[in-house]
């Protein structure tokens, strides 16, 4: 009986569960609508009893500081960095997955290029580089080559005649070429020696060319040069067994003797010349060298001549030295044939700005090659400053190596032109320091000086026997 008994209450005990159990799973949560948050997630709590349910639980997401679904704004909290990195053109980073403020901002690193396709000169080549942290891809341009030019400056990859080349500035272009760097390897130099035999003399020029340098007003023969093709490549030889004097009609010390040495030969390459553009229009090119090329007076002598009745002034341009050495030696040295057809004949305004006497000033010319002028380099269009005695880096000059073995002077702000120091040269010199000359003349009594710049830009008169500034030519390119 007992028995019967307990295993009736189990029963009932068992229908009493199912009926409890049954009617909880019946129950519905009830969730608020208003978003609830921390400062990682945001969720919909329950408004039941049954307080610890929620649902919709998912991370914020930022937009200015403010998350786009529950409007949590960003207060003071722990950065927490994402493990992704995140990267543009410049550099890689991972951010906070709270407020996406960026952290451990690191510089690609790039890997060896990869050419895609090979530039020419007449197109731009492509390639790829891939970081090797967050392998973003870089693609980018690779430059134009330069051309390659042959036998009558004909391109031998575009097969186009190339006379000049404007520089990527656009302020500057490569046409001719002239003696510039020293050479200094000496496996180079060994070399080039071999090349020369036997060295020349007063008596004999040994296949030299003799520079006709004056000594005392007097042409004599003391400085040479040879020019020399090794290995396709041209180079000047210059040799000397005395200095030039800082004036030609005057027996006066040479300032270049701290550099060079008697009996000492130096070679220098032909390097292709590099000008200022100045105006470029539908017709021409007005360019002046970017450096002192070579070293030269202005005119030799002194003393005035006498032609057809009239006085010609040692500072008259149309009879100067430096006149005919521009367009004769200098131009065949610099251009060959075909580059000379390139050069526009233009009448060369000779005049000056400056009141005097007429007497020593002398009519315009028409010249392929001539010395700037101060018209010119006052020229605010040509960006020069327009007073021609105040200081202007836009007529500061360097000068060549080779022009400092033709005795160039390296100005400084320690020397002047009488009595110049070599020394502080080197230790005051600034990278720009040499003068240059100019074919305009002054007006001055006697007609033996013209104007030139110093070191600092700002113009003056000197004798025109003196030698000791850089001759920067100045020339019209066809178009």
């Amino acid at each position: 009986m007992k028995r019967k008994i307990f295993v009736i209450f189990i029963i009932l005990l068992g229908v009493l569960c199912i009926f409890a159990f049954g009617g909880c799973n019946k129950h519905e949560h009830a969730f608020a609508e208003k978003w609830s948050s921390d400062a990682t997630y945001h969720w919909h709590a329950a408004t039941c009893e049954h307080q610890r349910e929620i649902t919709d639980k998912q991370m914020h997401t930022f937009k200015g500081g403010k998350c786009t679904v529950c409007s949590y704004r960003v207060g003071m909290h722990k950065h927490l960095l994402g493990s992704a990195l995140q990267s543009d053109s410049m550099s890689h980073w991972r951010s906070c997955i709270y407020c996406g403020m960026r952290d451990e901002v690191t510089n690609h690193i790039y890997g060896e290029a990869e050419v895609l396709s090979e530039p020419t000169c007449t197109s731009k080549g492509s390639g790829k580089q891939i970081c090797q942290v967050c392998n973003y891809e870089f693609t980018g341009n690779i430059p134009t080559i330069p051309h390659a030019i042959g036998e009558n400056h004909v391109c031998s990859m575009c097969n186009e005649t190339i006379y000049y080349t404007v520089e990527k500035d656009g302020a500057h272009l490569t046409f001719g070429e002239y003696p510039q760097t020293q050479v200094t390897d000496v496996a180079l130099e060994t070399m080039l020696n071999l090349t020369l035999g036997t060295l020349p003399t007063k008596e004999d020029a040994a296949g030299w060319t003799d520079y006709g340098y004056y000594q005392s007003g007097i042409r004599d023969s003391y400085f040479w040069y040879r020019d020399v093709t090794y290995n396709s490549v041209k180079y000047r030889a210059v040799y000397g067994t005395a200095f030039r004097p800082t004036r030609a009609s005057k027996e006066t010390p040479s300032y270049n003797e701290q550099v060079y040495k008697f009996g000492d030969v130096y070679w220098f390459k032909f390097e292709p010349i590099r000008w200022r553009i100045l105006t470029r229009s539908a017709q021409d090119i007005f360019v002046i060298g970017d450096i002192a090329l070579d070293a030269r007076e202005f005119n030799a002598s002194l003393d005035p001549r006498v032609r057809d009745d009239k006085v010609i002034y040692p500072n008259n341009y149309k009879e100067s030295d430096i006149r005919k050495w521009l367009n004769d030696e200098f131009a065949k040295t610099a251009f060959d044939d075909v580059l000379i057809s390139k050069i526009e004949i233009g009448e060369v305004d000779n005049s000056t700005p400056f009141n005097g006497n007429d007497d020593y000033l002398c009519e315009n010319t028409f010249d392929k090659v001539f010395l700037p002028s101060i018209a010119e380099t006052t020229n605010v269009d040509y960006g020069f400053l327009s007073s021609f005695t105040h200081s202007n880096t836009a007529r500061y000059f360097e000068a060549s190596d080779y022009a400092k073995t033709q005795g160039v002077h390296v100005f400084n702000v320690y020397s002047d032109l009488e009595n110049p120091s070599f020394q502080d040269t080197v230790q005051y010199g600034r990278k720009k320091d040499v003068g240059i000359l100019l074919r305009t003349p002054t007006a001055e009594n006697g007609g033996d000086k013209v104007y030139v710049y110093n070191t600092f830009g700002e113009g003056q008169s000197h004798y025109s026997d003196i030698m000791l500034y850089g001759i920067v030519p100045a020339l019209r390119l066809k178009v």
